[in-house]
């Protein structure tokens, strides 16, 4: 009779293992960053830093040139072995000041990271008619990268990239930064400037 007591007192229990295990288990997925692709029209486009702002990302699960030659752009500069998981964001240029300032400082990130910079215009970055400008290409950080040189409505689009092992967090931060005072943009630079006379 105890026995059947005991055994009456578990069977609450089976019944509840029984429920859930015809509930539907979700399993989480890796998903590529939201910032993963150079093209402004894709799904997961360059996160937008408007004239000053900042964002922790992450390469981890991006997918990079070395991935897929169709889905992301190769380094200009910087060698392909960053070239695994990369991920992007656009900053935009205020015709006030002089160009944009690029800070980025690493988190849980590795050592094999490069960071390169182009210029163009909102969709350039897509059909590769932006220009290439800066790199880094020796990890990070990367401390007052200045762009200038700037065109009004030209946007600055910065590339995070890093091998498979070296994936991880980082910080980017971008402001606008006045640090020329020749002119503030190229096609003023020649009158804005005074030549003297050469002598012999």
């Amino acid at each position: 009779m105890e026995k059947l007591k005991y055994f009456q007192s578990f069977i609450p229990f089976y019944v509840f293992i029984f429920i859930v295990s015809l509930q539907p288990i979700n399993l989480l997925t890796a998903q590529n960053p939201i910032n993963d692709s150079p093209c402004m029209t894709n799904s997961n486009p360059p996160y937008d830093l408007g004239m000053a702002g900042a964002h922790t990302g992450t390469t981890c699960n991006a997918i990079g040139y070395n991935d897929d030659p169709n889905a992301d752009i190769q380094n200009a500069q910087c060698s392909a072995i960053s070239d695994d998981n990369a991920v992007w964001y656009r900053a935009e240029y205020n015709p006030s000041f002089d160009g944009v300032n690029i800070n980025v400082t690493a988190g849980s990130i590795g050592d094999n990271v490069s960071v390169e910079v182009y210029v163009g215009d909102e969709n350039g970055m897509c059909s590769g008619n932006n220009e290439f400008r800066r790199s880094k290409c020796d990890g990070l950080p990367v401390i007052n990268m200045h762009i200038g040189c700037l065109d009004t409505f030209d946007y600055v689009f910065i590339k995070v990239a890093s091998s498979d092992n070296d994936c991880g967090t980082f910080n980017v931060t971008v402001s606008q930064v006045n640090d020329c005072n020749i002119a503030n943009e190229c096609s003023d630079i020649t009158n804005a400037q005074t030549f003297n006379p050469v002598t012999p």
